[in-house]
């Protein structure tokens, strides 16, 4: 009687159901790797476009990029029809390996029809250790996602850490909802509200410098 009653509790354990664990991927960026392929798992099939990288990714995945300049590649910012280097969403950390001095993502001017912005970011998404620079925005059009921040977008929680940001049109970052900048260096940008930074609803900056940049009305 005592072996049956001790069956029991065995088999229950035996039939639990066993669900697997999603485990955070690395994705890899080089401008010259010899073999392109996604998903992007190694230096030797690195993708060339950031972009690339981004759109292979999911929840709690990093992005590594290594020394280059990143001028191609491209996605609409959400919310508006703009597109941008980079858009970056969610969980997701994008960084670079060796910091902004040899790692730049470069948008692409001048303000108008055929403006790319550099970075787009929103959710809980880091941005570590880039030059961000010629980001620019359209002059027209009803969606301020189009017309502001031609450096870096934060279109909701987000961080943006270690990179510069300069030579940029529309403002050189637009905090539209939150966002957090932290030992950045934020330069040369022109806009009509806040040149350097113009912050519309909230965000903080930490351990920042904000050097000669230029607003046309406000800010």
């Amino acid at each position: 009687m005592k072996a049956r009653k001790h069956a029991f509790p065995l088999l229950s354990l035996i039939l639990l159901p066993c669900f697997p664990v999603a485990r955070a991927e690395t994705l890899y960026v080089w401008t010259n790797s010899p073999a392109e392929a996604p998903p992007y798992t190694n230096w030797h099939t690195a993708a060339h476009a950031i972009q690339d990288a981004a759109d292979q990714v999911s929840g709690g995945d990093t992005i590594l990029v290594t020394n280059g300049v990143y001028d191609s590649g491209e996605a609409i910012t959400p919310g508006g029809t703009l597109p941008a280097r980079v858009v970056i969403s969610g969980d997701i950390t994008l960084r670079s390996v060796n910091g902004p001095e040899v790692t730049e993502i470069r948008g692409q001017g001048p303000d108008g029809t055929n403006a790319v912005r550099g970075v787009y970011v929103s959710g809980l998404a880091l941005v570590s250790g880039f030059t961000i620079t010629n980001g620019h925005v359209k002059t027209e059009g009803m969606h301020i996602q189009d017309r502001e921040g031609g450096g870096v977008y934060f279109g909701g929680d987000g961080t943006l850490s270690n990179c510069v940001i300069r030579d940029c049109g529309g403002s050189g970052i637009c905090m539209y909802q939150d966002g957090v900048v932290v030992d950045s260096l934020i330069q040369n940008n022109i806009g009509v509200f806040g040149g350097g930074v113009d912050s519309q609803n909230g965000g903080t900056l930490t351990r920042c410098r904000i050097i000669n940049n230029t607003a046309l009305s406000a800010g």
